[in-house]
């Protein structure tokens, strides 16, 4: 007696779990039997050979993907560890996480907190921090797009309605806190990573049309905070210590001109 024919919802459902499984057609063929006499095969390709063909295309194609939003992950990993421990970590990620999205660009959100656990490279704890920077610059390119400050009409105030100003942080800022000299290994990733004395903020955000990253001195950090709390400018002035070598207004300046700050709340 002939096998039941497998469903149209059977074969979508069976081809995608075998083509998404890391493991391979092979092992992935196997766990589904009713699916299997029902794939074609001949003397030049047997049915495992016909499934690779899509499913190693399916991987190389996220490996691909995810090259290009981690791409300094992948250098550090090609140089510190072999060409192959990108792809491998990959196959790693995808077998605890596989893909459960539409959009190929989203399929990387999960791999920081991935890395955190990872067996290996856990013992590498920068490498998940910088892996939330790559990410995070992704985010902030891809963020709400609003209209840069404008210092002229901040000049154009009189200057006792200031006190009140309440400044405006941009959609794109994300921060996260490291132990790391992440910031300086996203910029330049042949540095060797170092363990920081105390913890420090990182900040990602859009400037003009490419992200940036930095790390923010102790200064910076109060002031970036005072502003996410809504401070305005006159309770900012006031709390400033006289002993802060750093002019705020230094600063200020630099995060208008630079897109960190997107102008007044109202």
């Amino acid at each position: 007696m002939k096998p039941t024919p497998p469903s149209l919802s059977e074969i979508q459902s069976g081809f995608s779990q075998i083509t998404k499984d890391p493991r391979g057609a092979g092992p992935a063929v196997k766990d589904h039997p009713s699916l299997e006499p029902f794939i074609a095969f001949d003397e030049r390709a047997s049915r495992v050979t016909r499934l690779s063909v899509y499913a190693e295309g399916y991987f190389s194609r996220l490996v691909d993907s995810l090259s290009g939003d981690f791409p300094n992950l992948k250098r550090i990993l090609d140089h510190s560890y072999s060409l192959d421990a990108f792809p491998k970590l990959i196959a790693d990620f995808l077998q605890e996480c596989p893909s459960q999205v539409w959009n190929i660009g989203d399929v990387g959100r999960r791999l920081p907190a991935f890395l955190a656990r990872h067996e290996i490279l856990a013992e590498e704890e920068y490498l998940a921090d910088l892996a939330k920077v790559e990410w995070a610059v992704i985010e902030a390119f891809y963020s709400e797009n609003v209209a840069a400050f404008d210092s002229a009409t901040l000049r154009a105030l009189p200057p006792d309605a200031w006190p009140g100003l309440i400044p405006a942080i941009s959609p794109s800022v994300r921060t996260l806190t490291t132990w790391w000299n992440t910031a300086e290994l996203w910029h330049n990733p042949s540095l060797e990573p170092c363990r920081l004395d105390e913890s420090a903020t990182v900040m990602i955000w859009r400037n003009g049309w490419r992200s940036d990253v930095a790390r923010l001195s102790p200064s910076e950090s109060t002031l970036y905070d005072w502003i996410r709390t809504g401070f305005n400018l006159g309770s900012i002035g006031e709390k400033w210590p006289d002993e802060d070598p750093t002019p705020v207004m230094e600063i200020f300046n630099g995060w208008m001109t630079n897109g960190i700050l997107a102008g007044i709340k109202t």
